[in-house]
């Protein structure tokens, strides 16, 4: 019997390390960060410029750094934008059955100015994301991720 309480308590005990170390992973690569080759302004406008190119929306542009000088709060420039392509959005808005996933919908990008000066894009990891859903929300997530990479690859830094 005190064998079996070993190899059980050794079992649960992997179990557990391996759950940690999965989270700990799909934690670590939830967000893409890439330094623009571009200044702040010039990399919002080409997101827009492009995007647009490809069929994307700009939905909202926030600027953060604006919303916390409200509140009497100093950050250096971000700006978050609300990307949206109608033809995908679809596939997700037009089911009652995938409309949970519209919690994460439109797809945002955030530029930002890093405290060292580099200019940042990142977004969430929707291929990440995407992977973890079913159906017809899986396909629309993993479209709209290729597509957003594609847009952006012209602008990172290599």
């Amino acid at each position: 019997m005190k064998k079996f309480l070993y190899i059980l308590s050794g079992f649960v005990a992997g179990i557990v390390f391996v759950m940690l170390l999965g989270a700990s992973v799909v934690s670590s690569q939830m967000f893409l960060v890439d330094e623009s080759k571009y200044g702040f302004n010039e990399t919002i406008d080409k997101i827009e410029e492009i995007g647009k190119e490809s069929g994307w929306n700009i939905s909202h542009i926030y600027n953060l750094q604006a919303t916390m000088a409200k509140h009497s709060l100093s950050v250096n420039p971000v700006v978050v934008m609300s990307l949206c392509k109608p033809q995908i959005a679809y596939h997700i808005l037009g089911s009652d059955n995938e409309l949970p996933a519209s919690a994460v919908m439109p797809c945002r990008v955030s530029v930002y100015q890093a405290s060292d000066g580099k200019i940042m894009i990142s977004r969430m990891n929707a291929t990440l994301l995407s992977s973890m859903l079913s159906g017809i929300s899986k396909e629309a997530m993993a479209e709209a991720s290729r597509e957003n990479e594609e847009i952006l690859k012209h602008l990172v830094k290599k």
